[in-house]
């Protein structure tokens, strides 16, 4: 995962291999099964989270209760809400 990191993060800026142990230190892994979701409903989110595989789907709810897709997510990705 170290060298998978140190490769993404070259693409934005130039970052040294041990450097990624810091952060890397840093981070909290959250894993998400199928339709699992990021964060709930009115729930706060203060972190950014990266996504290693697949697809995620950002979305709210309108005044109408239908969802409504504002974002997707790829793979390699950082996002947040």
């Amino acid at each position: 995962m170290k060298e998978e990191l140190h490769t993404i993060l070259n693409q934005y800026a130039p970052i040294l291999i041990n450097d990624i142990d810091l952060l890397i230190s840093k981070w909290t892994v959250k894993e998400l099964k199928r339709q699992e979701n990021f964060i709930t409903f009115r729930q706060r989110n203060n972190s950014v989270g990266f996504l290693r595989k697949g697809l995620l789907r950002s979305y709210y709810h309108d005044d109408k209760g239908n969802e409504q897709t504002t974002a997707f997510i790829e793979e390699n990705s950082f996002f947040q809400n």
